[in-house]
Order: C-alpha cells, then structure tokens, then sequence
C-alpha cells in the first residue's frame, strides 16, 4: 500500500464523548503517498478511485507501536475521496495536528498535498483536507491555491496552525518561469473554501536578507512580500 514520503504528527487523544485532552493521552497520525489501496487487506471502506493517494493511520498505543506491533495501528484512512479521476495523482503530503487547548478546533487534523489530474501534470493544484473525529475519516479535500494560469508546478506544501486555531499552508510555485514561496491561511479552521494568500516571495526577493516575512498591502488588496524589508515581528 505505503510507498513514500512519510510524515508523522502528535497530538490530543479523543475521548469516548468525543472532546479531544492530553488527558486522554496522545495520538500518533502516520500520512504517507500510497498506491490505490481499493480492495486490499484493511482498506475497509477506506477507498478511492485515483491511481496515487494519501492515506493516513494513526496509533494511541505508543509502547506497542514503538515495539514494532502492527495490532496498534489502525487501517489507513484515504484522504482522497471516492469518484476522482483514475489518473488523479497526489503527492508530497503534509500532516499537522491543532495541539493548542486554546484554539477552537483544538485536536483538529490536517493533511495537506499536491493533487493533478494525471501524474505529475498540470494543473497541479495544493489542497487541503481535515478531520475533527480523530482521523477516522477526513473531509473533501479543497484547493488552497489561486489560479492555475501560468503554472508550471507546485509543490512542498506545509500546514500549521497558531494558538487561536487559524490555518497555515506555505509552498512553492512556478508561475510563468518565476519562483514563488507562498503562504495561505484559513480563519475558519479550513472547513470551506476560506483560504487567502496572504504573503509570497519571489526566488529573487528570497535572495534578499530578512529577519522575516515582513508583508505590505499591495493596490489589489493582497498580502505580498515586500523586497528588502525588514521587520522584527512576522505577519499574524
């Protein structure tokens, strides 16, 4: 099933009403880039139709699962849904977990990644996908990204979120042969197409020193990086 670019990510345990605790213990969430694993032993339900996915399993018993014991594991959960193409490719996943008590989507999962319609073919878009049950199933992936006009590739996506539950996801795009690191965020903890750009940086504003992403409003009402500036707080 498994095949490459594994990520793992800590966080609360859910409890038998459903709330998320560290008082419950800690989840272990294991994503990796998987063959189709549609009608093979412990797929269960956990299906799809496209020919790479992401999948996702997940382990409370920690001493079991440190010695090796395949029992502690679930059966991975597909994080790409059912009737997508056959070609549909998926790679280069992300996996984070809201671990902050403060935030409202606290124990939230997220899963993030390139998906394109065939392998390795544009339009790649970078999506986004959650679980609030603990990763027992996840939600339609959405796409983070803005318009694929002029795209060459995306990739590297990564996703955080901060102490009041707001989404992070960071990449790298090639726009019309240009460089560009990009960040995103998602205000209601990703459940709907809410994510902005909110700051990107081109290879040669990259090459410019910086103590950080230090953002000016732009004339079209968009985050973007300003060259050269420097500021000693990053952008909320």
């Amino acid at each position: 099933m498994g095949r490459a670019d594994p990520v793992v990510a800590f966080g609360p345990k859910r409890g038998a009403d459903g709330t998320f605790s560290y008082a419950n213990g800690s989840t272990l969430y294991y994503a990796m880039y998987s063959n189709n694993i549609s009608g093979q032993a412990g797929a269960g339900t956990n299906t799809y139709t496209g020919s790479e996915g992401i999948t996702v399993s997940r382990t409370s018993d920690l001493p079991a699962a440190s010695a090796g014991s395949k029992a502690a594991w679930s059966s991975p959960v597909a994080v790409n849904q059912a009737g997508e193409a056959a070609t549909t490719g998926s790679d280069k996943e992300w996996i984070w977990v809201d671990d902050a008590a403060s935030s409202p989507h606290f124990g939230s999962v997220y899963v993030c990644f390139t998906r394109s319609l065939a392998p390795y073919a544009n339009p790649m878009s970078i999506v986004c996908s959650r679980s609030a049950d603990g990763g027992v199933s996840f939600s339609t992936p959405i796409v983070v990204n803005e318009t694929n006009a002029a795209i060459q590739f995306r990739v590297g996506a990564q996703i955080a979120t901060d102490s009041n539950g707001v989404v992070y996801v960071a990449y790298t795009e090639v726009r019309s042969g240009q460089y560009q690191q990009v960040m995103t965020r998602s205000l209601n903890g990703g459940v709907c197409r809410t994510f902005r750009r909110v700051s990107s940086r081109t290879s040669r504003q990259l090459a410019r020193p910086t103590r950080c992403w230090a953002p000016v409003r732009s004339s079209t009402r968009r985050w973007t990086g300003a060259p050269g500036h420097a500021s000693s707080r990053c952008p909320a």
